[in-house]
């Protein structure tokens, strides 16, 4: 069976198209609703100006990698007994006025003093957005 130039740039072109379409398809429903990275770090914030106390900390910071704004209502922690643990009810808790709307890329962070985190028994991260919806870090475990 052989095809002429016509026949194959007709193919081509079916084949082309399609693979169009489901990009467009797959762009719409990503569009549709907003896509937050969530993410929860030990790190130790080093002072500026030469002084020497190092304070040791946790982050969690939520970043919305979508186009489609998010709100934040809370960043919590999930420990490994299936309890969560609420940092907004400590001292060390930087303030954040929640609920917090991320647009595209903007981010959001809260740093907790280390003592005050049973890191040990952290398995997740989430951010809960208004709506109950909620969006979960990769599990955290320690080195």
């Amino acid at each position: 069976m052989r095809f002429d130039l016509t026949t194959i740039l007709a193919i081509w072109g079916v084949v082309l198209s399609t693979v169009l379409a489901g990009i467009r398809v797959h762009e719409y429903i990503r569009d549709r609703r907003p896509h937050v990275q969530v993410s929860f770090e030990p790190k130790v914030l080093v002072p500026l100006f030469g002084a020497t106390n190092l304070t040791e900390c946790c982050e969690i910071r939520a970043v919305n990698t979508g186009r489609v704004p998010a709100t934040i209502a809370a960043l919590v922690l999930q420990l490994c007994d299936g309890t969560t643990f609420n940092p907004l009810r400590l001292e060390s808790y930087s303030r954040l006025d929640m609920p917090a709307t991320l647009t595209q890329s903007q981010g959001l962070s809260a740093f907790l003093r280390r003592a005050e985190v049973p890191l040990e028994k952290v398995t997740w991260a989430f951010a809960r957005a208004t709506d109950g919806t909620i969006y979960k870090s990769k599990p955290f475990k320690i080195l």
